[in-house]
């Protein structure tokens, strides 16, 4: 015989499922964090504005500078655009609107026949929908830069969370400011000239004609790498734009706002003292009130060499260089305006440096301290920028897989 079978030892209760918290999916909550953050901003944005609708007596935090276009709208609408300038017609108009005193109308003509549609509309109403077009231009901005960014293509909600809480840009579109549009007509050039469509990218950029502190270094960055016709375009576009002025606010227009720009260049530094980012704030330091010729002089001749040793080589890099240039040699030029120096971050991280635009992100955000200061850190933020920028001329990184379109800009 053989041995015996053994019996079967008695079945035990049945396993009990592992007890503890569960495991918490990092990926999905990273996913998520972004998408939280641009909806809790717009919708915070949008109760605030809702809760304050009707009251046109709020303080002045509302809108920011925005009741400077509202008034200019109005004005156009009005047809009195030959009394643009005049502080009094202005003052007049803007009555009744939340401001601390008289917010002035800096631009040309044109710029405020387009504020005249939203001016038909109550003041918030109006401030309300020009946020709302803000918005819709940071997020167009990302769409056209995303096929020259690996890292807009890796996380476009991420690219989206962060332009949209940078503090320049932040402050930017809550004050009712047109720093989005810059930054959207700049992108658009930018997407135009990886097509190879020169003469549209140069219309595009002379829109930039509102605010030509910015528009002539970027268009001597783009000339001097030798994109002709680039800034043949610049130049048309500016010119009929000018011209349009002309047509609505009289001919001597220029003489008049060359006059109000001067007559408030002393109050405005006096005022901005702490939120301006050009390079004269640090000569007026010293009481060196045309040193910022001196500065922005000598920087200016920086780039031009970039432009013209560079320009051909790697182009991308050079118009990064320029933007963010632009903002330091203007004579005047806010911390807001500083959104437009985000593509040259995305281009520093594209190439293979994150964590140096993550520290530019960042220590932009410094400017919350400026007020202690005495000037704006940003001004060296935005110079320390430029230096890595110029770093990475001739690196392709991971830029250069975003398609050989962008491979053979950058080895013209």
């Amino acid at each position: 015989m053989g041995d015996p079978v053994p019996a079967k030892a008695p079945a035990g209760p049945p396993a009990k499922p592992p007890t503890g918290t569960p495991a918490v999916d990092w990926g999905w909550l990273g996913r998520m964090a972004p998408r939280v953050v641009i909806a809790g901003l717009v919708a915070g944005w949008a109760l605030a504005v809702a809760s304050g609708f009707g009251d046109e007596k709020a303080p002045a935090a509302w809108g920011g500078d925005y009741p400077a276009f509202h008034m200019a709208g109005k004005i156009a609408l009005d047809g009195r655009l030959a009394e643009l300038y005049d502080f009094d017609v202005q003052e007049s108009y803007e009555q009744g609107m939340p401001r601390d005193g008289l917010l002035p109308f800096l631009y040309p003509p044109f710029v405020a026949a387009f504020y005249a549609p939203l001016a038909m509309l109550p003041y918030r109403a109006a401030y309300a929908l020009f946020t709302l077009i803000a918005f819709a231009s940071i997020a167009a901005s990302l769409v056209l830069l995303r096929p020259l960014s690996a890292t807009i293509r890796r996380d476009p909600w991420l690219a989206g969370a962060l332009v949209l809480a940078f503090y320049p840009m932040f402050r930017a579109v809550l004050g009712g400011q047109n720093t989005a549009l810059t930054l959207l007509i700049l992108c658009g050039m930018w997407r135009l000239l990886h097509d190879g469509r020169d003469v549209a990218a140069g219309l595009l950029l002379g829109v930039l004609a509102y605010k030509p502190q910015l528009l002539v270094p970027v268009a001597g960055v783009v000339l001097l790498a030798g994109r002709f016709r680039v800034a043949t375009g610049a130049a048309a576009s500016a010119v009929v734009l000018f011209v349009a002025s002309g047509f609505l606010a009289g001919w001597d227009w220029p003489q008049k706002w060359m006059q109000m720009l001067g007559d408030y260049a002393g109050p405005d530094r006096r005022f901005n003292l702490h939120a301006s980012i050009s390079l004269g704030q640090l000569t007026d330091l010293y009481g060196w009130e045309r040193g910022w010729m001196v500065l922005s002089g000598l920087l200016s001749l920086w780039v031009a060499w970039v432009a013209l040793a560079k320009g051909k080589r790697d182009l991308p890099a050079v118009l990064a260089i320029g933007m963010t240039a632009s903002l330091l040699i203007a004579p005047h030029a806010l911390y807001y305006d500083a959104g437009i120096a985000l593509p040259a971050m995305m281009l520093v991280a594209d190439r293979g440096r994150p964590g140096e635009a993550a520290f530019f992100w960042v220590a932009c955000a410094s400017q919350v301290a400026a007020a202690a200061l005495p000037a704006s850190p940003l001004i060296f933020v935005l110079l320390a920028l430029l230096v890595v920028v110029f770093g990475t001329i001739g690196t392709i990184g991971t830029i250069g897989k975003a398609g050989t379109r962008s491979v053979r800009i950058i080895g013209e």
